[in-house]
């Protein structure tokens, strides 16, 4: 019997043994055993070792956008939390207490810009963002997948048309500033 496997599985390997005669069968050899050797195999060939070390890169880049995809998602999360509490702030400031807050709207409005950004960036990773899909259900996988292709190229075209302008106008109205409450000087 093997240590480590199921009950089923030793009492197979164990019948397997006595019908070939005490000699175990390459088929028929324990899962760690099978596994062993095709790990060793695959490192000894050059392509399919060079195809693992691709898999694990790509291991890794889907692990490090998971944790960009919930960092971005726990942000979002707490800029709508701050959005509601500063919005409800502001309400029961101006109708409540007849004595509003100037820089609650100023505020609210620049989270929800954020917001819309953070928005964007979540819906473009999930394969959510707004598009016209009536022509596109209507076509073949392939034709799909192409205009799927198209489609985040053109995204990506966009934005590296539109970076260096974006740059430029932040830098001209970087000093610009958020209009101060009328109690301070």
């Amino acid at each position: 019997m093997q240590a480590g496997l199921p009950f089923g599985e030793q009492l197979q390997y164990a019948r397997d043994k006595k019908t070939t005669g005490g000699r175990a069968h390459a088929a028929h050899q324990p899962p760690q055993r099978r596994r062993g050797r095709l790990r060793a195999a695959v490192a000894r060939h050059p392509i399919l070792s060079l195809a693992t070390d691709t898999i694990s890169a790509r291991a890794g880049t889907l692990l490090l956008e998971r944790i960009l995809r919930h960092a971005v998602e726990a942000t979002a999360a707490l800029l709508v939390l701050a959005e509601i509490g500063i919005l409800f702030m502001g309400v029961v400031a101006r109708f409540v207490l007849h004595s509003p807050i100037v820089w609650t709207d100023e505020l609210a409005s620049i989270l929800f810009l954020w917001l819309a950004m953070l928005g964007s960036v979540i819906a473009l990773q999930r394969g959510q963002h707004m598009r016209l899909t009536a022509i596109i259900t209507s076509r073949p996988a392939l034709w799909r997948a192409r205009a799927e292709t198209l489609a985040v190229g053109a995204s990506a075209l966009f934005f590296a048309m539109i970076l260096p302008h974006a740059a430029e106008y932040a830098q001209d109205e970087w000093f610009i500033e958020t209009p101060r409450s009328a109690g301070r000087t």
